[in-house]
């Protein structure tokens, strides 16, 4: 998959606000709240640029939801 700084994650924070991430600087996605990915609510996003957020999933366009589960499980 070919990533380029022209998308970009839309997340929502826990704390209600919002951030843009390049895709291409997507390191790490991690459930927080629970072990199943898809059971989780709360994910941890690390970027390469070394920023680490808590993202609500709940909130998320489905488009980023699909690309952060891609991220914790490539197959």
């Amino acid at each position: 998959m070919t990533t380029t700084n022209d998308y970009i994650l839309n997340l929502v924070l826990t704390n209600g606000d919002e951030v843009k991430v390049p895709l291409n600087d997507l390191l790490e996605v991690r459930p927080v709240d629970d072990e199943d990915h898809w059971i989780a609510e709360i994910f941890e996003v690390t970027t390469k640029s070394g920023e680490t957020y808590e993202v609500d999933m709940s909130a998320v366009n489905g488009g980023t939801e699909t690309i952060l589960f891609q991220a914790i499980d490539p197959d």
